[in-house]
């Protein structure tokens, strides 16, 4: 997890969405690790292709108003 926003990668990270690939931002990445920090969770399970820290954020970011659009997988098709 990188949370430099001043990090110059040429490629920068995406994840899934209905709306098709989006960019990584500090918020959701922060609350992403926030959510295994305190719930424990891995990032894959069996037959959800989020898994619950994915589902957790997506929630966490909705209840605070953020604009992104949802995490549809925990990994991306890229």
């Amino acid at each position: 997890l990188n949370l430099d926003d001043t990090d110059d990668d040429s490629i920068p990270e995406c994840y899934e969405s209905n709306d098709g690939p989006q960019p990584f931002d500090t918020t959701r990445s922060f609350i992403h690790e926030v959510v295994h920090a305190l719930t424990h969770l891995q990032d894959k399970e069996d037959n959800n292709p989020r898994g619950p820290v994915v589902e957790y954020t997506n929630i966490i970011l909705k209840e605070m108003g953020h604009t992104s659009p949802p995490r549809i997988a925990y990994e991306s098709s890229n």
